[in-house]
């Protein structure tokens, strides 16, 4: 029997749809709250980027020769004043630009797109145990040099869009991730010392993070909730990315997969 092409694409928007219905597949919970203010970079912090040399109270994350660029994070203020995290330098040919209220955390990341003039960074909001919560930047130059941040991403913002696409189902001990209605792993939970699943069990909010290499690629991991105990685990969950494209209304999500990939 031949099935023309329309039809054929029909069918499979039909089966799509119907996949994403079923009654066993539950979409994910989010951790990360709207709202929450931002907190403040000590006052030390803009006037040590503003006149301190570039010495050992900073670190190089991007040191680029060819294009006259360095990105550098601030480690400390003084020896007895740390940074807590906070301010970013960003030296283009002899222009200094100060980013105090940027938090860049514990393993920030720059790269630098020749091609287009423009900066990514990232840094963390939240860091702790069992804790990582990632904010991108995109940094562009004027003609003096002068960066400025041209686009962020809330980690709500993301969570809420992962969450329009990321569900689940349970069957016994096997849970299946899906993007989109679409499978993509099935993990299985190995914990026993927690008791049963928690009625809403797979939250995601508290890793959330982002690779630079070839564009901007955000990695979610999400968290398992039992019945015993309120913190979330991760040990038997996947790492799932997804291709980020900025757009005039803010961004996109799409290519979700496995990471790494397999």
């Amino acid at each position: 029997m031949k099935v023309s092409f329309g039809r054929l694409a029909a069918l499979l928007m039909v089966c799509g749809a119907a996949a994403a219905c079923r009654p066993d597949i539950q979409p994910v919970q989010g951790t990360l709250e709207p709202g929450t203010p931002a907190a403040e970079a000590p006052a030390a912090v803009r006037e040590t980027l503003e006149t301190a040399p570039l010495d050992d109270r900073f670190e190089y994350l991007l040191n680029d020769g060819e294009n006259g660029l360095a990105v550098l994070s601030l480690l400390r203020c003084s020896e007895g004043q740390s940074a807590e995290g906070y301010g970013v330098l960003v030296v283009c040919g002899d222009t200094r630009t100060e980013l105090p209220g940027i938090r860049h955390g514990n393993m920030p990341q720059a790269r630098f797109d020749a091609a287009k003039g423009e900066l990514w960074l990232t840094g963390a909001d939240a860091e702790g145990t069992g804790l990582r919560v990632e904010r991108p930047y995109l940094l562009r130059f004027d003609p003096a040099g002068r960066a400025s941040v041209a686009a962020t991403i809330d980690p709500y913002a993301m969570q809420e869009e992962l969450r329009k696409h990321l569900s689940f189902s349970v069957k016994n001990k096997n849970i299946t991730f899906y993007a989109d209605g679409a499978p993509l792993v099935t993990s299985t939970v190995t914990e026993d010392g927690m008791g049963p699943l928690f009625d809403q069990p797979v939250w995601i909010g508290e890793q959330i993070r982002y690779e630079l290499d070839g564009g901007l690629t955000v990695l979610v991991t999400p968290g398992l909730s039992f019945q015993t105990g309120k913190v979330l685990l991760y040990d038997d969950t996947p790492t799932l990315a997804a291709t980020v494209a900025l757009t005039p209304e803010g961004f996109t999500l799409s290519g979700f997969r496995i990471y790494p990939e397999l």
